[in-house]
């Protein structure tokens, strides 16, 4: 394998950005040298970011759709799990158009809608693109366009009547120029700590943007849940903040191969933002022709101070008040005071090694967390049992890196009693990717 990749000067991509980063052996040359036909076939394709259910894809909405950020849907057959097809948005619609997309598609299970986010970069701006497809249009349409700077945006929030697109602070040097010509997204943009960050909130009745609103900056990979509150005319969006994008450029395989060398993964906090009298402030946007004087403040609340990533919650309470989210810790961390920057004695954990659930709207409840000795879980996944919020199943994929072995680990979500554990037929490496559970 490492020949391979020698001799083909790294992984081949079709499209600018397609890597978070490169390593030293991914080489422009790749450009130039002609690849195996297997980079043509629908297994070719690297769509390892997230799964989605049901996406209306050639002809049949019993799908299994893996995705990542350059707009590439895998539809993967739901028996043997091997790639059928890749398609992307552009062949589903000649008016989706962006070569980056949001790998985290969201779902509204009442219209039965799977939304994403496209961004066409361009020389001097970039055109955002919120798109939707459904069974009762599969062929999709745009629900609004609008202009910002060129971001990286892993994941964003809907509500029953809103989108909400968060455009975290990046500048790009050169233009458009460099991402043309690069392959590696966080080496053609900078994080930009001087500027913040935008919230767009799309009208999905209006298919306009409605307004906007700032707050300093962050960077966010993964929405929480948002909720749309009538009596004050807002929403709330949870998310996992960073101070910046270092929790990106730290995840590299040769800072995760020396775990004693001092590699420190950003801990993330659980914020709430609330974007408030939203039609008020839609009234100020249109009457402003889009360019409003003034932009309102989206004020930020920490939910929680404990380290956690990769939060989920029960799916019966998306886009609804809630109390529990489960995620992935560091056990260590969990024992004192969040943390910025390592400890010595931190400084050896380099991989999430517990499940945690946490009450984010009383912080004085004591987390809740599952974790053994020397092993690594995934993203926990959650599977109702009943309409109870926290009642039903904790789902997770652990590597025991001592017995080089895979196990699936099954918590009951309320306790976090640990209710049984089975061993894979072959060990799977630790991901960063995401789950769905179907019945």
């Amino acid at each position: 394998l490492a020949g391979r990749i020698q001799m083909e000067h790294g992984v081949n991509t079709k499209v600018p950005g397609a890597l978070y980063m490169s390593e030293t052996n991914q080489t422009f040359l790749n450009k130039f040298i002609p690849k195996p036909a297997h980079y043509a076939t629908p297994e070719g394709e690297c769509c390892g970011q997230s799964v989605e259910l049901f996406v209306p894809l050639q002809g049949s909405n019993q799908t299994v759709v893996c995705t990542n950020h350059v707009g590439a849907l895998q539809n993967i057959d739901p028996v043997d799990l091997h790639p059928r097809a890749v398609v992307d948005f552009k062949s589903i619609n000649g008016a989706f158009k962006g070569s980056l997309s949001c790998p985290h598609m969201q779902y509204d299970s009442n219209t039965r809608e799977h939304f994403s986010v496209l961004q066409d970069v361009g020389f001097r701006s970039t055109t955002y693109s919120v798109v939707a497809i459904s069974e009762s249009q599969p062929e999709g349409y745009v629900v609004a366009n609008f202009e910002a700077q060129a971001s990286v945006l892993h994941s964003f929030a809907i509500t029953q009547d809103y989108v909400i697109v968060p455009v975290y602070p990046y500048s790009a040097p050169m233009g458009g120029v460099a991402y043309r010509w690069s392959d590696s997204l966080l080496e053609t943009l900078s994080f930009d700590r001087s500027r913040p960050v935008m919230f767009y909130v799309i009208s999905r009745e209006y298919r306009r943007v409605q307004c906007v609103y700032q707050a300093p900056a962050f960077f966010g990979l993964h929405q929480i849940n948002a909720v749309q509150e009538a009596a004050t005319d807002s929403v709330s969006i949870d998310l996992v903040a960073y101070e910046d994008d270092g929790v990106l450029r730290r995840l590299q395989i040769r800072d995760l191969r020396r775990p004693g060398a001092g590699v420190f993964i950003p801990s993330g906090q659980v914020r709430r933002y609330q974007l408030s009298r939203i039609s008020l402030e839609a009234t100020k946007y249109v009457e402003a022709k889009s360019r409003p004087s003034t932009i309102p403040a989206a004020h930020s609340l920490v939910l929680r101070r404990e380290p956690v990533e990769l939060a989920r919650v029960n799916p019966i309470v998306a886009a609804k008040p809630y109390t529990h989210l489960y995620g992935l810790a560091h056990v260590e961390r969990l024992r004192g005071p969040a943390l910025s920057s390592p400890p010595s004695h931190l400084t050896g954990t380099t991989m999430y090694n517990c499940i945690v659930k946490l009450d984010v709207n009383d912080a004085r409840v004591q987390p809740l967390v599952w974790s053994r000795k020397h092993c690594y879980p995934s993203e926990p996944v959650f599977v109702p049992r009943s309409d109870v919020e926290d009642d039903g199943y904790i789902l997770s994929v652990f590597f025991d890196s001592m017995r080089i072995a895979s196990c699936l680990v099954v918590l009951d979500a309320s306790t976090f009693k640990e209710l049984m554990i089975a061993q894979l037929p072959s060990p799977m490496p630790l991901s960063f990717g995401h789950a769905k559970f179907a019945i």
